[in-house]
């Protein structure tokens, strides 16, 4: 035996003098657990960054449905149908991505659906449709207005 290990972790060589440093194996271990511990902290970091997206997607959403009814509310009952029926129900909405990217744009899809089943009550959808961080997503408000 070449070294000699105290209760307390101190190493001795043969002759008595302290020995210092880090064999191979210790090293190569503690980078081991170092690197798992990286990955762990990435895997977080991009987790969250990912989460962040999706706020700030359906954010946007619900803020542009919630317009898109008050406009459709600050208009005269008898002018709805005609101004944002179809085929005047498509709108696109900033700071999204269209799910379809046809047309090649960076604009979100909104959909106006009114139905007129009562002729004093319009039921009012605004659908918004994107391609977002980690999946399309939807969402769709709904309102009632009546004469």
């Amino acid at each position: 035996m070449d070294t000699l290990k105290t209760a307390t972790g101190t190493r001795f060589n043969r002759l008595g003098r302290l020995q210092r440093g880090l064999s191979l194996v210790e090293l190569m271990f503690a980078l081991g657990n170092i690197a798992i511990a990286l990955m762990g902290i990435m895997s977080m970091i991009i987790t969250s960054a990912t989460n962040k997206e999706r706020m700030r997607e359906l954010i946007v959403a619900k803020e542009a449905a919630a317009l898109k009814i008050e406009e459709i509310k600050s208009r005269q009952f008898a002018q709805i149908t005609t101004l944002y029926g179809s085929p005047n129900n498509l709108f696109n909405v900033a700071g999204l991505l269209d799910p379809t990217n046809t047309a090649g744009n960076k604009l979100g899809r909104g959909e106006i659906r009114i139905l007129t089943t009562n002729p004093d009550l319009l039921d009012i959808t605004v659908a918004i449709n994107w391609s977002g961080a980690a999946k399309n997503g939807s969402y769709s408000m709904r309102s009632l207005y009546s004469k």
